[in-house]
């Protein structure tokens, strides 16, 4: 009996663990007008480039792009699950 009860919560922590992935997810900012401060979690710090964010960004995380032309000096290839807008 002890073993289930054992098993059981097991389960619900790693359940609660895995859920958590989208409720720690960042958002990183993109603006001509930012001060480049890493990880770029706010208009003010925002990156200069879509590339310096996109590298600070992790799984699940959010990259916002102001308005404005950006110059993009090479490819940007986005591999892991990360949302641009």
């Amino acid at each position: 009996m002890g073993y289930r009860v054992c098993f059981r919560t097991c389960v619900a922590v790693l359940a609660l663990i895995l859920s958590l992935g989208d409720v720690i997810a960042a958002t990183n900012y993109v603006s001509l007008s930012g001060n480049h401060v890493w990880p770029y979690t706010n208009w003010v710090g925002a990156a200069t480039n879509i590339s310096s964010a996109l590298s600070a960004a992790s799984h699940g995380d959010t990259v916002l792009v102001s308005t404005g032309t950006y110059y993009i000096a090479s490819e940007i290839l986005i591999t892991q699950d990360v949302e641009v807008v």
